[in-house]
């Protein structure tokens, strides 16, 4: 795992292997020309601030560790394992897109403020190297949690590194609070035995989690759905359900006509009845790819909070992979 005290480029990073190329592009369509301006103008502001909010070496209160990460999942791993011990707050909420987020102010002060932040990396939060360059931090400490862990779809020309979304499988998240473990150790040594004993409780239900599922979806493996968006490669290999087609080949870029044609024959020839869809984008198109094939919309989500029930990651999973399984059984066995 990369675990630094400055900015951690993302190249040269190792390859875990995949499943082969992939026509989307992670990098999003970010535009950092559009917060140049203001971020320019920080760090007088962030000095005013940290002149008057500079604590000890320890930071925070009563010693504990002040952590940012990038997305509310993230936040939940550092939660869990951190407890009493850690205050953690994410800079994206659950109706955000990490590929298209534009930071704020608040954003660079929080990460000023903190001694780790916590990021997926492969190109999901482009925007995440300014905010850290200008908040100016010499005690940051940066963790990208993807390192080791096997990404899917490597090598499509413009992405950065593969599909981004790992913590959709629970093997991989165990990695990625290992990870998060281990960085919190290396903080605060003296709770080494707290933190440990934290992450044990959590695989454990996280493991209880798995078996639950598997039992779950003994009789649907192998079956196909379409999804509108590139967040479910890992959820759907987990559940050994398999990705038929995706309508949607640029994350935050509406498919074409011709794009939305292409996957609506393809349902119909072999008849696919559901399509996977998140609240962090618009209904619509797969409304209307539904109008036409007579499938069923089934709207999970990649993000904590996204939609209700979310609101913890053991949570989501449940949520996202019930709600799958429900619309596979609902169109019964069709395809």
């Amino acid at each position: 795992y990369h675990f630094h005290s400055l900015w951690v480029p993302q190249s040269g990073m190792r390859d875990c292997g995949g499943i082969g190329p992939c026509p989307v592009g992670y990098g999003g369509r970010f535009d950092m020309r559009r917060v140049g301006g203001w971020l320019s103008g920080l760090p007088v502001l962030l000095g005013l601030v940290l002149s008057c909010g500079k604590g000890g070496s320890d930071g925070g209160a009563a010693g504990t560790v002040q952590v940012v990460t990038s997305i509310t999942v993230l936040e939940d791993f550092v939660r869990a394992v951190g407890g009493d011990q850690v205050e953690v707050r994410s800079l994206i909420t659950g109706l955000e897109n990490p590929h298209t987020y534009e930071p704020r102010a608040r954003d660079v002060q929080a990460v000023a403020r903190a001694e780790l932040f916590v990021k997926i990396g492969l190109g999901l939060e482009a925007w995440a190297e300014k905010v850290m360059e200008n908040a100016g931090s010499s005690r940051l400490r940066v963790l990208e949690v993807s390192q080791g862990i096997e990404v899917l779809e490597r090598g499509a020309e413009g992405e950065h590194g593969g599909n981004p979304h790992i913590w959709m499988d629970p093997r991989n998240a165990k990695g990625m609070i290992g990870a998060i473990r281990d960085a919190l150790e290396e903080l605060r040594p003296k709770k080494a035995a707290y933190f440990r004993s934290r992450y044990a409780a959590y695989v454990s239900q996280l493991d209880d989690l798995m078996r639950e599922m598997g039992e779950r979806f003994c009789g649907l493996r192998g079956r196909r759905v379409v999804t509108y968006a590139p967040a479910f490669p890992y959820l759907l290999r987990w559940l050994q359900i398999v990705e038929a087609e995706r309508i949607m080949t640029v994350p935050g870029m509406e498919p074409s006509a011709r794009r939305v044609t292409e996957v609506v024959d393809r349902m119909k020839a072999e008849g696919i009845r559901v399509i996977l869809t998140m609240p962090q984008y618009s209904g619509k198109v797969p409304e209307m790819v539904a109008s036409e094939t007579g499938a069923q919309v089934v709207r999970i989500t990649p993000l904590l909070g996204g939609l209700p029930g979310t609101e913890t990651y053991l949570g989501m999973i449940r949520y996202d992979a019930e709600r799958i399984a429900e619309g596979l059984e609902g169109v019964g066995s069709r395809e």
